[in-house]
């Protein structure tokens, strides 16, 4: 009678042990592919397949290869090692990556930083510019230099609204003159170096709201003798002291004094404060 009972299997420890260590090996893999290494995964995977006794044998028959066990242990060895090598060699990309990325803010954060710094400069270069290029202004008793004129501002007086007849050079016969402004009276001294001789007319004076005021032709009388100023040829080397009496309007604040260059189309001046 024939026995057609199915052969029993036998499990040795060494099968088992190809089992734990291909599940091991399987495991492995995903957790490198968990690590963005997929080249490390891939190998540790064919290295659990080549170890699985089920694959192996299927593979065996397939491709017609027949190794022996210890050459299979070798080729499995060398696939694990290979795959943890290149697992830990491509996972250090994204560290650097991440390093390279951290390092390229860290410099665009610097420009950046540089650039608010720069401007923050050039701000302040530029809030502090109009007062550097601001034109100077001078007092009374300072001389001002226009280019080769002098100008030393002697005095200036508030006179209010009446020239009183007993100032006048002509104090028995003269009448006071009232005003609806008021009258400034300023002494000064001017001196030229030039080759040549200058012509001087009465200068300008200037108050805060920009408007010019000239001497009025009436106060003539009311001006020191000697210090008159109508229309004068000043010789080089020498100074030259006049009076001038203006007639402004009551509101006429931070009043000034303009010292030019005496040339007939000159443009150069410089502003003298009276201080009222």
């Amino acid at each position: 009678m024939t026995d057609t009972s199915t052969p029993k299997r036998t499990i040795t420890v060494k099968t088992i042990l190809a089992w734990v260590v291909a599940i091991f090996t399987l495991f492995l893999s995903l957790i490198f592919l968990l690590m963005s290494a997929p080249t490390g995964a891939l190998i540790t995977f064919i290295a659990s397949v080549f170890i699985l006794p089920p694959t192996y044998n299927f593979l065996s028959k397939k491709m017609n290869i027949h190794l022996s066990r210890a050459l299979r242990v070798v080729v499995f060895v060398c696939l694990f090692f290979l795959g943890f090598i290149v697992t830990v060699f491509t996972s250090n990309v994204p560290d650097e990556q991440d390093s390279n990325r951290t390092e390229n803010k860290a410099k665009i954060e610097t420009k950046q930083t540089e650039e608010i710094v720069d401007d923050t400069n050039d701000k302040e270069e530029k809030e502090v510019q109009p007062e550097s290029i601001a034109e100077k202004t001078y007092a009374i008793g300072e001389e001002v230099v226009v280019k080769d004129v002098t100008w030393k501002l002697l005095s200036a007086q508030d006179l209010g609204e009446t020239l009183l007849a007993r100032d006048s050079k002509y104090a028995s016969i003269a009448s006071s003159k009232t005003t609806t402004g008021k009258y400034v009276k300023v002494e000064y001294e001017v001196t030229h170096n030039s080759s040549s001789t200058k012509s001087i007319s009465d200068p300008n004076l200037l108050d805060d709201a920009g408007r010019q005021y000239t001497s009025p032709s009436d106060v003539y009388e009311w001006i020191p003798e000697g210090k008159e100023l109508i229309f004068s040829n000043l010789n080089s080397g020498i100074t030259y002291t006049f009076v001038t009496i203006y007639e402004v309007p009551k509101d006429a604040k931070n009043l000034a004094f303009e010292a030019t260059d005496l040339e007939l189309f000159g443009s150069k001046t410089e502003e003298i404060q009276l201080g009222f």
